[in-house]
């Protein structure tokens, strides 16, 4: 008669584990990633299943129930065809009854083995791409994550050939404690080394080396978590940058020309005026570029006589509503007969290309000396390293610059934190909002420092 388990990888740990299902028949045994994790002080060891003061636990202890019961459906499956090879049989059925993933080849990727890390990040990347590997809420792993997978490999390959020396996989199993010691200076000199090609032979900013970095971070834990090898937790001490993304974004006074100079308007050729509808219209609703590009009118609602627009982020799945004012429902009156797109379909390429051209003809062209980071430290860049000329900020002005000038207008115009964050969508406690509402405040301190000033000049 066949068990099925559910066993903890790593039962002692301190953080999130993965969840294993162990199948056992005669001689016969499979250990498969159900892809789930949790945390130990949340695992119900006797009953197998995730306690109910687990928040997900109702959710996650169903997918259990049909990982168990879809496992026994494989094992009847085998003896009704009298199939002996139960351990591929059952996880072919499993992959496709509950990943939705069909085996082709009698392939096992719980027995990949290679001793190159980037023959595992391929793994991990075909495996998220099918859907064998999902999130912990069962959903599938989002596409934008499989570009930094993919900018990471470009990355790693160049790194080998930089140190010329490709990157090897060392397992700890054996390892003397001298040994052991000895590997993890081995990945804190790895990973100075994997910065200095970042920094030096890159030239990256923090951001996109803190973005490989972490999904580095994510192919370690996946290699020995979900591929069941003995390679330790030395990422733990890989730092993961992070940078203080200057706010680039039009104020309050710039939006109130774009919308109400209709001399400038009417003066534009026929696809600026589109480039500036798009722009305004987006400044209202502050949606991301990902979002604002799919809206149709469907999005359109009207309550009590009034329009709004709804959507639900495709990022973070919250539901915005932001009733429109009078100049958004103008424009939308452009386009009513523009199928049911809100907008005709515009690349963003063409878009940022031409919305430079618009804010030029604004006349928005102040001086922005614009900042990045490296290692924490602010670098300035320059139009022109060798005359050291600035950017204009029309020059700046891209497709995220609409969702940061609603934001950060909105702010500066004194509507509350509340409000703005019901209408961008951003969480109570995000960090990203967080930098709004320090560069709005700035803004407001220079307005109030100019008035205290006025007030203090002695006669």
């Amino acid at each position: 008669m066949a068990t099925i388990n559910f066993y903890l990888h790593q039962p002692t740990i301190t953080k999130e584990t993965s969840i294993m299902l162990h199948f056992l028949h005669g001689n016969a045994k499979l250990i498969y990633s159900t892809g789930q994790k949790i945390h130990p002080k949340d695992w119900n060891t006797k009953k197998q299943r995730a306690k109910n003061s687990f928040k997900q636990a109702s959710f996650l202890n169903e997918l259990l129930d049909k990982f168990e019961n879809e496992a026994f459906n494989g094992y009847r499956k085998c003896i009704l065809n009298s199939d002996t090879n139960y351990k591929d049989s059952i996880r072919n059925h499993l992959n496709e009854c509950i990943k939705g993933v069909k085996t082709k080849n009698n392939y096992e990727p719980e027995e990949f083995t290679s001793q190159y890390f980037v023959d595992y990040l391929d793994l991990m990347i075909a495996e998220s791409k099918n859907g064998i590997r999902i999130q912990n809420d069962g959903k599938k792993i989002a596409s934008s994550t499989f570009g930094s997978y993919s900018t990471l490999r470009h990355h790693i390959i160049e790194f080998e050939k930089y140190t010329g020396r490709r990157m090897t996989i060392i397992l700890q199993t054996g390892k003397t404690p001298t040994e052991l010691k000895a590997l993890k200076q081995y990945w804190n000199n790895w990973y100075s080394s994997f910065l200095d090609y970042f920094f030096t032979q890159r030239n990256l900013y923090d951001n996109a080396v803190g973005s490989n970095i972490k999904a580095f971070n994510t192919l370690f834990n996946y290699m020995r978590e979900v591929k069941l090898l003995d390679i330790g937790n030395y990422q733990e001490n890989f730092m993961v940058f992070k940078e203080n993304i200057q706010v680039i974004a039009l104020e309050p006074h710039h939006l109130v020309k774009l919308i109400n100079d209709g001399e400038i308007y009417n003066a534009l050729p026929l696809h600026l005026q589109k480039i500036r509808d798009r722009f305004v219209f987006g400044t209202c609703i502050g949606l991301r570029i990902s979002d604002f590009n799919r809206l149709t009118k469907d999005n359109l609602r009207t309550i009590k006589g009034n329009i709004y627009l709804v959507n639900t982020s495709s990022k973070t799945n919250t539901e915005t509503c932001v009733k429109l004012p009078v100049y958004c429902i103008e424009i939308l009156e452009r386009y009513k007969n523009n199928s049911n797109k809100l907008f005709p379909s515009c690349s963003e390429q063409k878009f940022n290309k031409h919305i430079k051209e618009v804010c030029k003809l604004y006349g928005f062209n102040e001086t922005i000396i614009k900042k990045r980071e490296q290692r924490g430290k602010a670098i300035v860049q320059y139009k022109d390293p060798i005359t050291k000329e600035h950017y204009k900020l029309y020059e700046l002005i891209t497709t995220h610059s609409m969702r940061r000038s609603c934001i950060t207008s909105l702010l500066q115009l004194g509507t509350s934190e509340r409000v703005v964050r019901a209408i961008s969508g951003h969480a109570q406690h995000s960090k990203s909002f967080n930098r709004y509402i320090a560069y709005s405040q700035q803004f407001n301190d220079e307005k109030s420092d100019s008035a205290f000033d006025k007030l203090s000049i002695k006669k």
